[in-house]
């Protein structure tokens, strides 16, 4: 666990342990009344978030809010950033799709498929091939249905 206090106008950020190695704590973490007995505070280096809207961010100095100091703060994406996350999401959804339907077409299973079947599998594998392409917005995508 890190802690930090204020020592000559600035944050010291360290291990609870490098800083009282002699000292044993429960397993639960260290108490709040020995954190505040010794002037320190519980750090923060990571922010629970939507990676698809927000990115996490070192602060270059550590900052104290609501009894916590943080070295690390969120910042928006950019739309054109969430744009381009939203597509790589979709290509990699597609592409597991394709993968997971590959089994379909193989030769013992496709060799005896009647023609319409193989034509309705066909349709499906290119559809998903071409949904980057067919779509302009990842927000209007219309996920092909996997053939029964």
């Amino acid at each position: 666990m890190k802690v930090a206090f204020f020592l000559n106008n600035s944050w010291v950020v360290d291990s609870i342990f490098n800083l009282y190695p002699h000292i044993s704590f429960p397993d639960t973490g260290v108490p709040i009344d020995f954190l505040e007995q010794n002037n320190l505070y519980k750090v923060v280096e990571h922010i629970n978030h939507d990676s698809l809207y927000k990115n996490i961010r070192n602060l270059s100095v550590p900052q104290l809010i609501d009894g916590l100091v943080y070295t690390v703060e969120l910042v928006d994406k950019s739309q054109e950033e969430i744009t381009q996350a939203k597509w790589k999401k979709i290509r990699y959804m597609r592409d597991s799709l394709l993968k997971d339907s590959d089994i379909y077409i193989f030769s013992d299973r496709w060799e005896n498929y009647d023609q319409n079947t193989k034509n309705i599998w066909s349709n499906y594998r290119q559809q998903l091939r071409d949904l980057p392409t067919s779509f302009t917005n990842p927000d209007e995508v219309i996920w092909p249905i996997k053939p029964v």
